[in-house]
C-alpha cells in the first residue's frame, strides 16, 4: 500500500511537446519508494502523465505536471485497487495529481519550488533537480529524494502498516 504519490513531475503518456522537443516516454519515469511494516521498501510509479514546460538553453519555465492515478503501479494489482480507494488517493473523485512550477528556474540551479495538489490539497514543495544535456542533444531532468508526507495529504490511514513519509524519484528526458 504505498500510497501517495510518485508525484511529481515525469512522463510517460505524456502528449506535450516542450519548445519543440518531444519527451522521450520510453525513457522517463515518475515513481516513489516507501515503507511498508513487513514487506519493506515498496516501489510504485504512474504509467500515465503530462509535462509541459519551456525549455531554452540557461532556463526551465511553465513547469506543470498531471499524473492519472488510476495508471498507480505497485506490481500489485489488490495495492493499485487500495491506493485509488476513498482511504488514500481518493482516484474517483480527484482522479489526478498535478505539480505547478513556480518561478523560472536556471539550468544550473538545484532546486524547483511549486505546488503539488493531492487530494484536492496543495501545499508547497520543492523538487531537488539536476539538469543534463545528452550527447545525442536530449535534455534529461531528474529529482530524486524529495521527501513528500502523505498526511500533509490526508491520507492518515493505516499509519502503523505504513510510513507516513514517501521518497519521489523523477527522469523526465526530451529530445
Amino acid at each position: 500500500m504505498k500510497k501517495m504519490m510518485a508525484i511529481i513531475v515525469g512522463l510517460c503518456l505524456v502528449s506535450s511537446v516542450v519548445n519543440g522537443v518531444e519527451p522521450q516516454y520510453e525513457t522517463s519515469f515518475v515513481g516513489f519508494d516507501i515503507k511498508q511494516f513487513g514487506l519493506g521498501m515498496v516501489e510504485g510509479s504512474f504509467g500515465e502523465f503530462e509535462v509541459s514546460c519551456r525549455l531554452t538553453d540557461d532556463k526551465i519555465s511553465d513547469v506543470r505536471a498531471t499524473m492519472n492515478i488510476s495508471s498507480i503501479d505497485t506490481k500489485n494489482k489488490t495495492r493499485n485497487r487500495h491506493l485509488q480507494k476513498k482511504e488514500f488517493f481518493y482516484e474517483k473523485k480527484f482522479p489526478v495529481i498535478t505539480f505547478v512550477g513556480g518561478d523560472d528556474i536556471l539550468v544550473t540551479d538545484k532546486e524547483l519550488k511549486g505546488v503539488l495538489t493531492i487530494r484536492g490539497v496543495s501545499v508547497p514543495v520543492v523538487l531537488p533537480v539536476h539538469y543534463e544535456k545528452g550527447e545525442a542533444g536530449n535534455v534529461i531532468i531528474t529529482s530524486e529524494g524529495m521527501m513528500l508526507d502523505r498526511f500533509d495529504y490526508g491520507m492518515t490511514s493505516h499509519k502503523h502498516l505504513i510510513n507516513n513519509e514517501l521518497v519521489a524519484k523523477i527522469r523526465m528526458e526530451f529530445k
